[in-house]
């Protein structure tokens, strides 16, 4: 694959099943670092565990929730230093 995402950071809401790790996986794949972001952690450990340490972190947190969305930007960015936009 090609790396046209090396050096972005993203975050992936709904990564522990489905769609959501699809994407995760794909932004693995093509270089990016990513922040794996669902309310099932035992889920989301278990992704992470298949994808390599440097490039992701896991967050419990339920995006309906204003506090816990910017706890979870803050710890993302704390691991990662940035946030990517596009």
């Amino acid at each position: 694959m090609v790396d046209r995402f090396h050096g972005k950071v993203v975050i992936v809401t709904g990564a522990a099943s489905g769609i959501g790790e699809a994407t995760a996986r794909r932004f693995v794949a093509e270089g990016a670092k990513v922040a794996l972001v669902d309310r099932e952690e035992a889920l989301l450990e278990k992704v992470a565990k298949s994808l390599p340490a440097n490039q992701v972190m896991i967050e419990t947190a339920d995006v309906s929730e204003s506090s816990a969305v910017d706890g979870m930007v803050a710890a993302v960015v704390g691991r990662f230093g940035r946030l990517t936009s596009s």
